[in-house]
């Protein structure tokens, strides 16, 4: 047997195993759902009296703001993924421990766009300043997952999800092209603006959007169930990403390779 096809089916196992743990975990932890729900609430108010002081301060406040929540979301994710029962209290006691981790990311990410536009968008070179930021969002990609799984330094996470990228390209990027088929069947005229939206997005960016977009109390008064299933998906997307990171970030292609022919 040839070894791209003993590659393609180790990796169909890998993503077999990532959605049954991504399952698991989220069904162990589903009321954590309700967490995420009072998030979005807290938001609403505090990020609301935000802008109440000013674009400076209130920028900087709801950042702050951003970060707890972003902290206190990734550790609920890394319970499901490490199949740990998290307690309501723990959200307190353990949540605000990736406050740093993701704030110095956060921090790094607006200086980051900051450089690119005072470097690339003047001058008509705008285009080189979108592909930028497209390497941005790709190589950077699974930067949530490390820091839940593996918190140090900015610029250590910056490079251990570079090293994972070049080495897991592929694997990482398949499961959320399959993402897009549904696009493709039903709406193919959307297709090309979905695909370059989800592939310039960041994780962080996209719950940044979600955040902001239905951290409004007129929208969770009329729309909680709706808000309340894409908590649900996004809860199991992110898990299962969680999952998905813990057994490429494990192995090689070589010895996933070798396992499936000796194994």
């Amino acid at each position: 047997m040839s070894d791209f096809r003993l590659l393609a089916m180790a990796t169909l196992k890998i993503y077999q195993r990532a959605a049954s743990r991504a399952c698991a975990g989220c069904l162990l932890n589903w009321r954590m759902l309700f967490v995420h729900l009072g998030g979005l609430a807290l938001f609403a108010v505090l990020g609301g009296a935000a802008q109440l002081m000013g674009p400076i301060a209130g920028g900087f406040a709801a950042g702050l703001l951003l970060a707890v929540l972003l902290g206190a979301y990734f550790f609920t994710v890394s319970g499901a993924v490490l199949l740990e029962k998290l307690e309501f209290s723990e959200i307190k006691s353990r949540g605000f421990s990736l406050f740093a981790p993701v704030l110095s990311v956060l921090f790094s990410f607006f200086l980051l766009s900051i450089a690119v536009n005072l470097v690339f968008a003047q001058g008509g070179s705008a285009w080189i300043a979108a592909v930028f930021n497209l390497l941005i969002a790709v190589f950077f990609n699974p930067l949530p997952e490390i820091i839940y799984l593996h918190p140090s330094r900015a610029l250590d996470m910056f490079s251990e999800s570079i090293e994972f990228i070049m080495e897991n390209f592929i694997e990482w990027y398949l499961p959320f092209v399959l993402l897009l088929l549904p696009v493709a069947l039903f709406r193919p005229e959307a297709l090309l603006a979905v695909g370059i939206a989800a592939a310039t997005t960041n994780p962080f960016r996209f719950l940044e959007k979600f955040i902001l977009l239905f951290g409004d109390f007129s929208l969770l008064l009329h729309s909680a169930g709706v808000i309340m299933v894409l908590l649900v998906c996004c809860y199991f997307v992110f898990a299962f990403r969680g999952a998905l990171y813990r057994e490429l970030s494990a192995s090689t292609r070589r010895k996933r390779i070798y396992q499936e022919r000796f194994g």
